[in-house]
């Protein structure tokens, strides 16, 4: 192995490094997450070896970096040489020894350092549990924030109450936006307090990132949702569309509700679109939903608010001002 002019480490100063996810693996791991107590975040590189030992080069790895870093938008060999400050500490070892040196940037020899297109490709990430992690530059309002964090939120609930099969109809007239946002808030109500989703964190630069508490089941579900929905735009926006278009021609919601419900049931366009809808949606049961409201009118209506959602949060991916750190969504 290359000899290192660097400062010879009697101890290791970074005690009690926790093991978080294999990043790069080939026959063993090559490139490895690492997070110490006060919650930084370190990256052990596989660089050299010998007849005895395996050489490492470990380094800190901000947070935002880390996500753009799995998202395979910042090169491995730039998180080394822009961001992981002056030093960086190498380990030699073995299943017996270790040797530690501390060695200024400048003077890690040129092949340690990985490939310049060394962007990874993970196509099975998975973020820390019940944690969903999102990246957006640094051109967002603190409102626009807001209503990205809104809108994956009420995704997140719909997907819960529905794949847990949870509630009962009635309470809401379905006129208007006025039952829309009512509809979500009684989902908020129905999900137990430990699986509801949480604003975790959110750091504002470039990149900035958002951390959200979330179910990891009912968020992939969720993600799962998001990315059919990308697959089947045209189709699902075209039969969204023709449905709107005929509940305004008919003046469905102007009308009385029992009449609105009644004239609804009778349109074959309307049963026809309503039912399309649904089936092009992941998670959306009919039996859920004939559980959940009195008449496909309200049904309707709910599929129609949940679809107006996961147009809107996909037209932020779809626009690259945020991303979601997940294999899920292509």
């Amino acid at each position: 192995m290359i000899n290192l002019n660097g400062s010879n480490l009697q101890k290791f100063p970074l005690q009690n490094l926790s093991w978080e996810r294999d990043l790069i693996y080939f026959e063993g791991p090559l490139l490895s997450e690492f997070t110490v107590k006060n919650g930084e975040k370190y990256l052990k590189y596989w660089c050299d070896c010998n007849d005895e030992y395996n050489r490492w080069m470990l380094f800190r790895i901000k947070e935002e970096d880390r996500l753009r870093l799995v998202l395979g938008e910042l090169s491995l060999i730039d998180c080394i040489k822009d961001k992981a400050g002056n030093f960086v500490f190498f380990v030699d070892e073995n299943e017996h020894k270790s040797f530690y040196q501390l060695v200024d940037l400048s003077d890690v020899p040129q092949e340690y350092f990985p490939e310049l297109d060394s962007y990874l490709n993970i196509e099975d990430y998975v973020e820390d549990k019940n944690i969903t992690s999102l990246v957006f530059e640094d051109n967002w309002q603190f409102e626009d924030l807001k209503e990205v964090y809104r809108k994956l939120t009420q995704l997140y609930d719909f997907i819960f109450v529905a794949k847990k099969q949870l509630g009962t109809s009635g309470g809401m007239p379905w006129h208007g936006g006025f039952s829309a946002m009512h509809f979500y808030n009684k989902l908020k109500n129905i999900i137990p307090k430990i699986s509801n989703s949480e604003l975790g964190a959110i750091h504002y630069a470039s990149p900035g990132y958002m951390k959200m508490e979330m179910d990891t089941d009912i968020a992939e579900l969720t993600f799962k949702a998001i990315n059919l929905y990308k697959k089947e735009q045209v189709v699902i926006d075209q039969i969204y569309s023709e449905l709107f278009n005929r509940i305004k021609d008919l003046g469905l919601n102007n009308l009385n509700l029992d009449v609105a419900i009644d004239d609804f049931s009778k349109d074959t366009d309307c049963q026809k679109n309503y039912k399309l809808l649904t089936s092009k949606l992941f998670c959306v049961d009919l039996n859920w939903l004939n559980k959940f409201a009195d008449s496909d009118f309200e049904r309707c209506k709910i599929v129609m608010a949940h679809t107006r959602r996961l147009k809107t949060f996909y037209s932020f991916i779809d626009d690259k001002r945020v991303r979601v750190v997940t294999s899920l969504i292509d």
